[in-house]
């Protein structure tokens, strides 16, 4: 389970998995008070709730220029608001000199009904610790967001839920072994940029999806969409990530596909 900086690089669908399942059912039967407790994932969203309704939304967000932490939460940065409903935001990572463009979410909100701030910092005292705990190696970004490429082998089975600096680098290994083309840049927000041999680049990058309604083409046997100057491939039907290529050449985007081993 990734953690800590490397927790604020993963793709949303990731990030709620690791929100539901960081502490067991025992440990937040205890924080909520309850005999039975569940755990939804919604687009992003890890919704945690019990026999009672009490319901407790958790999220991970990129940082806003006015987030000014002015409490401890969990032993980390946090700021509370209560009205409607109490949300506390808690900085699991580093957040001084974010960039938007990394596309990293290093803050923990956790929102409910305004009766149960209580009950809210209870459980963020238990899983903040978890979540800010530093666990996974990165590669060095350079203050641009660029990071030093070095050929990573593809790890299959974890690709899809991987800290995007790492993934990015066993993208464009993917791409620069199966395509034959020159990497040039890799981007800590998942961007590849490689070079053909006619000189032009071609750019890659894994996002979250926004829907399936457009994805009425087929690529090495997965829905795609291809339109004038992009394909987007939906890599798994188990996670809302799609890879986006900036090539419309079916050849391209058919090693790609068949590379990356998602389907």
């Amino acid at each position: 389970m990734s953690s800590g900086e490397a927790l604020s690089y993963v793709h949303s669908d990731t990030a709620s998995q690791v929100l539901c399942n960081a502490l067991p059912d025992e440990r937040l039967r205890d924080v909520l008070n309850s005999n039975m407790v569940f755990r939804e994932r919604v687009k992003g969203t890890c919704r945690i709730s019990d026999e009672r309704k009490t319901t407790i939304d958790l999220t991970l967000q990129a940082v806003w220029d006015k987030f000014a932490p002015a409490q401890q939460v969990g032993g980390r940065p946090a700021q509370v608001n209560v009205n409607n409903k109490v949300v506390i935001d808690v900085s699991i990572a580093e957040t001084d000199g974010y960039r938007s463009a990394s596309k990293r979410t290093p803050i923990l909100r956790a929102q409910a009904a305004a009766n149960l701030e209580s009950t809210v910092r209870g459980l963020l005292e238990e899983l903040v610790p978890v979540l800010a705990r530093q666990t996974d190696d990165l590669p060095d970004v350079d203050d641009d967001g660029t990071i030093a490429f070095a050929s990573t082998p593809l790890n299959a089975g974890q690709f899809i839920d991987l800290p995007r600096p790492v993934q990015v680098l066993q993208l464009c290994t993917v791409a620069e072994n199966t395509l034959g083309f020159d990497v040039v840049k890799a981007i800590e927000n998942g961007t590849c940029t490689l070079r053909k041999p006619d000189g032009t680049t071609l750019a890659l990058v894994v996002v979250d999806s926004v829907g399936s309604s457009a994805f009425t083409d087929r690529v090495a046997g997965r829905p795609a969409k291809i339109t004038d100057s992009s394909v987007t491939v939906r890599l798994r039907d188990d996670a809302m990530l799609d890879l986006m290529i900036g090539d419309t050449d079916p050849a391209i985007a058919e090693k790609l596909v068949q590379a990356l081993g998602q389907g």
